[in-house]
């Protein structure tokens, strides 16, 4: 046995209390709100079905998707067609669109850039005839 020098035992039953401690410490601290998903970007090809110039909505008919897609236009949705910019007012039933979308946290499309006419690289939309 060692002989004691004078000092006082060591305190081997505080080292369990103060990383109990520590751990509820960091445990109570703020946590970082979780970042938000990034908007999933997608495109949508087909017809335009309907126009709604008072709603600004466009719907757009999708035959490879097998429905209809009404899309809300906002302040900064693009309309490009034969090579220039467009507007809302210049879209008619009939055209042959490509739609550019981004979702929102709802799950709703949001369209980002719409492109009228014929692309000669694009196959044919069923139904359709050539002009």
């Amino acid at each position: 046995m060692l002989a004691d020098r004078g000092r006082p035992p060591a305190r081997l039953d505080l080292v369990p209390a103060a990383f109990f401690l520590f751990a509820a410490a960091l445990l109570a601290a703020p946590q970082p709100a979780p970042a938000a998903a990034p908007a999933r970007s997608h495109t949508i090809v087909g017809e335009l079905a309907r126009v709604d110039f008072d709603r600004g909505e466009l719907t757009v008919r999708a035959p490879k998707e097998g429905r209809d897609h009404v899309l809300q236009v906002g302040p900064d949705t693009r309309f490009v067609g034969g090579g220039r910019a467009l507007q809302l007012a210049d879209l008619r039933p009939g055209d042959p669109v490509v739609v550019v979308c981004s979702d929102d946290a709802r799950g709703g499309h949001r369209p980002t850039l719409v492109k009228t006419g014929a692309s000669r690289y694009a196959a044919p939309v069923p139904g359709t005839r050539r002009p």
